[in-house]
């Protein structure tokens, strides 16, 4: 049966097999647990650390390597490696998930100040497509980011293939517009000829007033 150990980490409860820390007599583990330092065996031993972290403390002491989920940061993992005296080889501790989550909250800013770039004029648009295009290059080696900047793509295609359509509809807008300024005009025209010869007729009618007072004057 294999001897355990007891260990309260900051209020957290683990049991670590002797055989494991054995294989690390530099920590502060195996000389807690040592007979020199504990009395009793089956009492637990206290560490002030952090209970939750403890589990990857563990993990690195089994398998002399780690890979951080998204939540942990290598700087901190280090840190606690060397509190408890473990010794550490940091290209052993992968952070790509963690690194993967910042540069994603990175490019979603940044994908956010392109779409607001494309919206603002055809020089900036132009400008941001470089910039795209610089980023998909800059992640070709992590299969993730391509993904990723690949979905930004498509979002950028789309955000300036809705800006073409609106183009396109200020244009046609514009258009009839015209349109109904040259109509405007034509009746203005039109408006201005009819005035122009009810004018012209006035004139005929008043002239053949006067001619026909004339005729009656003559007659008397």
């Amino acid at each position: 049966m294999t001897e355990l150990v007891k260990f309260d980490i900051g209020g957290q409860f683990y049991k670590v097999s002797r055989s494991l820390l054995d294989k690390h007599p530099e920590s502060m583990l195996f000389k807690s647990a040592s007979k020199q330092w504990q009395e009793d065996p089956e009492a637990e031993i206290f560490i002030e650390g952090n209970g939750f972290r403890f589990q990857f403390i563990l993990d690195y002491m089994r398998n002399d390597k780690l890979d951080l989920p998204i939540t942990e940061s290598k700087k901190t993992i280090i840190a606690e490696l060397e509190y408890y005296g473990i010794t550490v080889n940091e290209d052993s501790i992968d952070d790509t998930a963690a690194n993967n989550l910042k540069y994603t909250k990175s490019m979603e800013k940044m994908m956010r100040t392109l779409e607001g770039d494309i919206s603002s004029s055809g020089e900036k648009h132009y400008a941001a497509k470089v910039a795209v295009d610089c980023i998909k290059q800059w992640c070709t080696e992590s299969p993730f980011l391509s993904t990723y900047v690949g979905k930004c793509q498509t979002s950028f295609d789309k955000t300036h293939a809705a800006r073409e359509d609106l183009r396109k509809e200020e244009l046609l807008i514009h258009d009839n517009v015209h349109d109904l300024h040259n109509a405007q005009n034509d009746q203005t025209k039109r408006e201005a000829s009819v005035n122009f010869y009810l004018n012209q007729v006035s004139l005929q009618v008043f002239d053949l007033g006067k001619y026909e007072f004339k005729v009656e004057q003559l007659d008397a």
